[in-house]
């Protein structure tokens, strides 16, 4: 264990999680003698496995999206379909974000994209600025279980689980968490009298509709193109890079060399950080197996109970208090080296559990202090954090609703993967 109390020791002082995943590692090697060639060895092989290239791909699938007015269009789309019912735009709010979930695969790309244009909507019509920014916050956590996802990708290449049946997994769980907020949201909406949008003649929907089309095939193109063979995940990952592009180019127009530029940037911070994590969870995640960790705690567990119900309700317990302080792959790259191998003593499915670690590593992006989300959509709407902090507590509700029953029944998990043949 000395090896986690040293990673402990120096997240407490401050130290950024990958420097502290790779000074532990450091450290903990020069006091047991391992040659320093394993560190080179582990932290580059880590970064050549083929379904890494899909982060950034999807990454800047998303920040085109965000740039070339498909989010617009979107968000005209949801608004045809729900119509003018009370507090409306938090029921278009989190129907896009639905929506959106099929083609970015990140929940920071969906409450910057769509926070953007919908809490000043929002707020033009009258609602609070805070509830504004909690329902975008809140909705933006279906982004990456929804398939495509970041999160599920990242599981996938650290655990060898097959990325088409982790994304299959998760499309029950986020239409779960979908309509368990917007049931939340109707009832907020009478329950404080929001307000109602105006009208849309029926010409004015038919062309938000019409218009929204293009767009909504890429969720199809992508999961579809995954689950018949045609392309590999990473390969749709590209698909979408090239997909979005023609839509902010040539369909939408509008998408000039400078907002391409932007977002080439914008992608290369993103994933620069990512993957700089990876390659140093990777030394640290095979001096853990290596040291035997996994089975250490697994037996601990063993103690308390043999039950796999028991043992994933102390992991969510674990999950939502890192995910609390630390960004979601660092959780991932961090506790999934650990846990994954105490599955087969369990004799729980790879997929149930990628679907259950990525959806508590979802409310952690809406839990202070750190709640990356929170601060995102804090910054749009201009309004202090702990306002948001307290309009974002309702909808804790859903979100941990649908994060019991996903983990209490597998079969919401796995119907669908089974259906189709993946295990």
């Amino acid at each position: 264990m000395t090896l986690l109390l040293i990673l402990i020791a120096l997240l407490c002082l401050g130290v950024p999680v990958a420097w502290a995943l790779g000074l532990a590692s450091f450290l903990y090697m020069a006091w047991n003698g391992i040659p320093f060639t394993s560190l080179v060895t582990q932290t580059s092989s880590s970064l050549t496995n083929s379904i890494l290239i899909a982060v950034p791909l999807y990454i800047l699938a998303g920040e085109i999206m965000n740039n070339g007015g498909v989010t617009r269009r979107i968000i005209a789309f949801c608004s045809a379909i729900v119509g003018r019912i009370r507090g409306s735009l938090a029921q278009v709010n989190i129907l896009a974000s639905i929506v959106f979930s099929g083609m970015s695969g990140s929940a920071y790309a969906d409450a910057a994209g769509l926070g953007t244009v919908l809490i000043k909507a929002m707020r033009e019509q009258g609602y609070k600025p805070e509830y504004a920014a909690a329902v975008t916050a809140a909705s933006s956590t279906i982004g990456p279980i929804i398939p495509p996802s970041i999160a599920m990708i990242v599981y996938g290449s650290l655990t060898g689980t097959s990325i088409g049946g982790l994304f299959l997994g998760g499309v029950v769980p986020g239409l779960l968490m979908g309509g368990a907020m917007m049931a939340l949201a109707a009832w907020l909406a009478y329950r404080h009298e929001h307000p109602r949008q105006e009208a849309m003649s029926w010409e004015e929907r038919g062309r938000a509709i019409l218009d929204a089309v293009p767009s909504l095939l890429m969720p199809l193109i992508v999961i579809g193109g995954i689950l018949s063979g045609v392309f590999t995940p990473t390969e749709a990952a590209a698909v979408a890079v090239i997909y979005a592009s023609i839509l902010a180019v040539i369909y939408h127009g509008g998408f000039d060399g400078g907002q391409f530029l932007s977002a080439i940037k914008a992608t290369i911070r993103r994933s620069a950080g990512v993957m700089l994590v990876i390659s140093f969870a990777a030394i640290f995640g095979w001096l853990a197996i290596r040291e035997r960790i996994p089975f250490q705690i697994a037996a601990m567990i063993m103690e308390i109970s043999d039950d796999p119900l028991v043992f994933l309700l102390l992991v969510n317990l674990l999950l939502l208090v890192l995910g609390m302080f630390l960004e979601t792959i660092a959780v991932l790259l961090l506790v999934v080296p650990i846990l994954f191998p105490m599955l087969g003593t369990f004799g729980i499915s790879p997929v149930h559990f990628g679907v259950v670690v990525c959806l508590n590593l979802m409310i952690g992006l809406v839990t202070p202090p750190l709640g990356i989300c929170l601060y995102i959509v804090s910054n749009i709407a201009r309004v202090p954090l702990m306002a948001v902090v307290v309009a974002v507590l309702p909808f804790m509700v859903p979100l941990i609703a649908v994060l019991l029953l996903v983990t209490v029944f597998p079969a919401v998990v796995t119907f669908l993967p089974t259906l189709v043949g993946f295990r």
